[in-house]
């Protein structure tokens, strides 16, 4: 069930037999299949697919965390690289409204809890709701999924690309028209591994 795929990738996508210690006897797709109704193991393989999406996101949220280290350690001490590393820290990076750790734990459910400070937000438009997110979530403006709580991860990303695209163009917009220039090609690279194209 939705409520449980965090649960199955925490596990490494792995089924187990919950009585045995350690649980070292796992259970292959045939033997799955051969058990479970057409319906259950359809749930089973979706949910397979959004455990493999979450485990790109999280090689991708690794491999920009490497590249923001090589910027603050390569940086030039020019305006555009001083705006790209902003740019790549402020606003490509999604992070936790209040305690702005960079947060990649989405599992399908868009009221998230902050692992380092607890804070409970909307994954949709990333407000800190205080003590629970739920009651925000099911109208949040920003949701493709009006009234749920659930939606899927290609949802979350087209929100996040089309936030992120009007957050940039706003920033280099206020830059002055040389910057803005250097700037924007500097970041080309950057924006183009999230999927945003922009032309000003």
């Amino acid at each position: 069930m939705d409520e449980n795929v965090g649960r199955f990738i925490k596990s490494n996508r792995r089924i187990v037999c919950s009585l045995c210690q350690p649980t070292n006897i796992e259970f292959d797709d045939t033997i799955i299949a051969l058990r479970v109704g057409s319906i259950v193991f359809a749930k089973y393989r979706k949910a397979n697919e959004i455990a493999l999406e979450v485990e790109v996101c999280k090689r991708e949220y690794e491999k920009n965390q490497k590249a923001l280290i090589e910027m603050k350690e390569n940086k030039k001490d020019t305006a555009c690289h001083r705006h790209r590393l902003y740019i790549a820290e402020n606003i490509l990076t999604l992070c936790c409204p209040r305690c702005k750790v960079p947060f990649i734990d989405f599992e399908g459910c868009f009221a998230v809890s902050c692992h380092a400070c607890n804070c409970q937000f909307c994954a949709w438009c990333l407000k800190d709701c205080g003590v629970d997110a739920h009651s925000h979530v099911k109208i949040c403006p920003s949701s493709l999924a009006p009234g749920g709580f659930y939606g899927q991860l290609s949802q979350f990303n087209t929100v996040h690309v089309a936030q992120r695209k009007k957050a940039v163009i706003s920033y280099l917009e206020k830059l002055p028209h040389d910057e803005k220039i250097a700037t924007q090609a500097v970041i080309t690279n950057d924006l183009k591994d999230l999927d945003i194209i922009i032309c000003i």
